[in-house]
């Protein structure tokens, strides 16, 4: 007669028999209960399925999960690898314009013959410069409409000679010794490497418009960090067949301004500078220095 105190225990038991969870003493136990007790043998076999079927439904609910995962890291995957690829191809084509521009300026910086008519505006207020650049003498007139009067400078071999007149008072100051430079290389972009030009390319951001007439290359967006080898600029115009500036835009800041007839610093709103270029076309008349007797010198 069988003992129902072992079909107890060995019913209890055949959960974690199933899972091989008992020890071997205890599975020596089970099995040889299970060959005399027709019983707890049904009660293993009923056991053994519902534990397979459970674990074929969490190897399908599995299952399941990881296709939806493995779905949504191949449709991550496949957005990152477009947003990059569009990335690049803004980018790309952000830098072939610069090295474009760089190269178009070219030809005009090396000329020794040009005229440049600068309008600055400062809110309501114009002032106006003219450049006679001819070998090496480059005459700079100031015209300021608000004042009676100008501002004359006169350049010959890196020496410089001023000549101001406000009202009828005229003043001229001599001989200052001064790097002329190329004028040109100013209203050009400029960059040290390509590093600088990959960083302005995914930092900025360039449009096509007209300016003054000319169609440009509009950069914007330039951040402060860039170093642009000169003023710092938020909004630069560039002339599409020169590479040179039409129009420039410097943020507020702190600009010498002629007042009263003296040059003195003030905090200013934007800054707009007009640009416009002519090449071999500057003659002898127009670079000839003013009549220094006409002038009262100063020191």
């Amino acid at each position: 007669m069988k003992d129902k105190k072992h079909c107890t225990i060995v019913q209890d038991l055949l959960p974690n028999y199933i899972e091989n969870l008992t020890e071997k003493e205890t599975n020596t136990f089970i099995e040889e209960h299970l060959k005399e007790c027709d019983e707890c043998k049904k009660v293993y076999e009923l056991l053994t399925k519902e534990i397979k079927n459970e674990n074929k439904s969490e190897n399908k609910k599995d299952i399941n999960y990881m296709k939806k995962y493995n779905t949504k890291i191949r449709t991550l995957k496949t957005i990152i690898i477009i947003i990059f690829t569009i990335f690049i191809i803004l980018t790309g084509r952000k830098l072939i314009i610069i090295e474009k521009v760089k190269n178009l300026s070219n030809p005009y910086i090396t000329s020794d013959n040009y005229y440049v008519k600068n309008n600055t505006y400062i809110n309501s207020t114009l002032s106006k410069h003219e450049i006679f650049n001819k070998g090496h003498v480059r005459l700079v007139k100031y015209i300021y409409p608000d004042i009676s009067g100008h501002l004359i400078h006169y350049y010959k071999d890196n020496v410089m000679n001023a000549y101001a007149q406000v009202n009828d008072q005229k003043i001229a100051i001599l001989n200052t010794p001064i790097d002329m430079g190329n004028w040109l290389e100013s209203n050009r972009l400029k960059s040290k490497n390509i590093l600088e030009d990959i960083i302005m390319a995914i930092f900025t951001n360039i449009t096509t418009e007209e300016c003054n007439g000319k169609q440009c290359y509009r950069i914007s967006n330039i951040p402060e960090f860039i170093d642009m080898d000169g003023p710092f600029y938020s909004i630069l115009y560039i002339d599409k067949d020169t590479g040179l500036f039409i129009r420039t835009v410097r943020p507020a800041g702190e600009w010498a301004t002629l007042q009263d007839g003296e040059f003195v610093k003030r905090r200013e709103p934007d800054t707009i500078d007009d640009y416009e270029y002519k090449f071999n076309c500057v003659t002898e008349e127009q670079i000839q220095e003013p009549n220094v007797d006409e002038y009262e010198i100063h020191t």
